[in-house]
């Protein structure tokens, strides 16, 4: 079984708007290229008051409920993997190990990615080639004040591919 680290990051713009993206670190049996990194794309949070969400399925859709509203759509990660045994079913799993974001700010309120979705498995083609496509849910802390800052924030997550 093999464990992947990635670092999930959400940029604020203006206090409250933001983007986000995975960095992808070294594989060591097989390679795996990050093509797209995962992003809510930029919204605004209207009002903090209660917990809203915006989730971006591996399908692309991006839903969001309560005070968020979206200026620019997201997209799900998609990710390549290569230089394994040909037509081999690989099982993945997409964790997040560091749920609450952490940014320079300490005045400022956070996310929380709550959930990630991918396919449970899939299966290298003739030339040991598949893809992976996550997708994830983002919630504000809906703690009553608007201070989300102008930063960076990050969670880390985890993709475990095994076979």
């Amino acid at each position: 079984m093999t464990h992947h680290q990635f670092y999930f990051i959400i940029k604020i713009f203006r206090y409250i708007l933001f983007s986000s993206s995975l960095a992808i670190h070294p594989y060591a049996l097989g390679t795996v290229t990050q093509v797209d990194k995962l992003s809510f794309g930029n919204i605004v949070v209207l009002d903090n008051s209660t917990i809203s969400e915006i989730t971006v399925s591996t399908q692309g859709k991006v839903t969001y409920t309560n005070d968020i509203r979206i200026i620019d759509l997201g997209h799900p990660a998609y990710f390549v993997l290569s230089e394994f045994t040909t037509y081999t079913q690989l099982f993945t799993v997409a964790s997040v190990l560091t749920a609450e974001s952490v940014s320079s700010y300490s005045g400022s309120q956070q996310f929380t990615l709550t959930n990630l979705t991918t396919a449970s498995s899939v299966t290298t083609n003739a030339t040991g080639i598949a893809e992976v496509i996550i997708g994830g849910t983002l919630q504000s802390s809906g703690s009553g004040t608007n201070m989300y800052y102008d930063d960076t924030y990050i969670s880390t997550l985890q993709l475990i591919i095994s076979y």
